[in-house]
């Protein structure tokens, strides 16, 4: 089991990484919270892609505001 949620998380950022996934949707695929989603890309070797719509979008989503 723990094979399988690795290579999600794998394939997750690897999403991430390409553009494919916002920063929002991979932590949510990843099952991982917006707050710990950076210690995983940080693990994997990969930087923050996120613009700063994108991220107000997902700060007000974690205040609740939309």
């Amino acid at each position: 089991m723990a094979k399988t949620i690795k290579g999600k998380k794998d394939y997750v950022v690897e999403k991430y990484k390409n553009g494919e996934f916002s920063f929002g949707q991979a932590a949510k695929f990843a099952e991982v919270s917006l707050w710990d989603f950076p210690s995983l890309l940080k693990e994997k070797g990969v930087f923050l892609n996120m613009d700063l719509e994108e991220l107000k979008s997902d700060l007000e989503t974690i205040d609740g505001r939309t």
